[in-house]
This record gives structure tokens, C-alpha cells and sequence, in this order.
């Protein structure tokens, strides 16, 4: 029998890995961190309370959906060493590009990866219409909430997700009537300071003050304020200085 999430779970690194290549990039991206979710699991219904009223279930992309995949593909040191002491608090200019670099595997992937699984004999689709909300700074298909539902790792203090391979890095998904056994959710906190209650380097990284030590209080239009202030260098919008120099940025601490 075959093993269909191995199979999906290769496709994704194998593409990734060719793509770097083919495209003449930097060498950044670590292998990917794959997960399955349920899609009938009531943690992805329950996001309309968490994230947003009208976050959209699975359900909205492909009626019968059974499974979201998420994935992670997650930066090299090398690069995340780049982004930790720039003059005037800036992204580096190695850290923007790799933004760029990434959004565009995912444009990449995510059509092929469906493609790849509907050769299976399944249905698959990409997440549609889900670009960031500009009134609340959010989007109707959480990135990072998705990925907690499908295993990939849990959230730390810095908003951001903590996966095995850490928390620096960039997430994608696509939703799939593909029948297979839903990876296990962290049952523990992978965030120092949410499982010990010490660390907290993330806000102490974070030099505009949009984090602080209470969990749920993050100034989300501080933050993009702030990355906005790179995109007129680099024309894209990133910081990541509360994920670059952490314990938790390439591993679980």
C-alpha cells in the first residue's frame, strides 16, 4: 500500500530543493517540516472565534475536503545570521530577498502540489482570496493557525510558529480530499517562556515595541509600521527580528 503522505511529504522537499537550483538562488532553505490536518476537525471551525469570523473553513475551497496540508520550509542559519545586527534596525537585504525568494516557491509549489496529488486520484485546490485584511491585519486563511491544526508545530510568544526545525521561516498549505491519518498536534508548548516561563529574547529583539511579555498583547499595525519601513528599501514588507538570534529560531529549545 502506498504511503501517501510520504509521497506528498517528498514532493514537497524534492520540489524545493530543484527549484533552488533551477532558479540559480541562494542556498537559504533548510527541508521542509510537512503536516495533516483533519479537515473536519472542529479546531479548524473553531478559528472563526480564534483568528477571524470569516476565516474559511476547508470546506470552502473543496466541499468534501478531508485533508489540509501545511508546510514549513525553514531558513539556514547562514542566512538568519544576516538579519540579526543591521544598521538602523533594518531587514537585511539578504533576509527581504529571501522573502521574495519564498513567496514565489510557494507560487510555485502549491499549484504543482495539487496537480501532484489530483495524479494520485484525489482532489486538491489552493487556498484562494486570503490576502492580509488591511483594517485588522489579518487573513481569512491563517497561515499559522492552519499549520498548529496540522501538527507543524505550536506558537511562541513572538506570534510566530515554533516548528521542529524552528521558528524562522516561511508556511504554505493547500486543502485535498486526500485520505490520510492526521499528524499528532504538540501536546506541549514548544516556546521557552510559554513551557518554563523564562527566555523572552524574542521581545527583547523586537526594538519596536510591538511584543512584550504578555502573550495575547502584540501591536500587529505597530509591526507592519515597522516592516513597511523596509519595503522602501527592498520592496517587500518583512523584519523578523523577533525570529532571528532566539533559541527557538532553527530548533525546538
Amino acid at each position: 500500500m502506498k504511503d501517501l503522505k510520504k509521497e506528498v511529504t517528498e514532493f514537497i522537499c524534492k520540489f524545493a530543493e530543484e527549484y533552488q537550483k533551477e532558479n540559480n538562488l541562494p542556498d537559504i532553505w533548510r527541508e521542509p517540516v510537512v503536516g495533516f490536518g483533519d479537515a473536519n476537525d472542529e479546531y479548524f471551525a473553531n478559528l472563526k472565534n480564534v483568528v477571524t469570523e470569516v476565516h474559511k473553513l476547508p470546506q470552502f475551497f473543496i466541499p468534501d475536503a478531508k485533508t489540509v496540508i501545511s508546510y514549513f520550509v525553514p531558513f539556514k542559519e547562514e542566512l538568519a545570521a544576516t538579519n540579526i545586527d543591521v544598521e538602523g534596525n533594518y531587514a537585511s537585504a539578504e533576509w527581504a530577498k529571501a522573502y521574495t525568494d519564498t513567496n514565489n516557491l510557494f507560487s510555485a509549489l502549491n499549484p504543482k502540489l495539487a496537480e501532484f496529488v489530483k495524479d494520485m486520484g484525489y482532489d486538491a485546490a489552493v487556498p484562494y482570496d486570503i490576502s492580509m485584511m488591511k483594517d485588522i491585519l489579518m487573513s481569512s486563511w491563517s497561515q499559522k493557525h492552519v499549520a498548529v491544526g496540522c501538527g507543524v508545530g505550536t506558537f511562541g510568544l513572538n506570534h510566530l510558529l515554533i516548528t521542529e526545525r524552528g521558528c524562522c521561516g516561511r508556511i504554505s498549505s493547500i486543502v485535498t480530499t486526500l485520505p490520510v491519518e492526521p499528524t499528532k498536534r504538540y501536546e506541549t508548548e514548544n516556546c521557552l517562556f510559554k513551557r518554563e516561563g523564562k527566555c523572552k529574547k524574542c521581545v527583547e529583539r523586537c526594538f519596536s515595541g510591538a511584543l512584550t511579555e504578555v502573550e495575547n498583547d502584540f501591536d500587529r499595525f505597530h509591526c507592519r509600521k515597522i516592516c513597511q519601513e523596509t519595503e522602501k528599501l527592498y520592496n517587500e514588507e518583512c523584519c523578523g527580528k523577533c525570529d532571528t538570534g532566539l533559541p527557538c529560531s532553527h530548533q525546538i529549545p
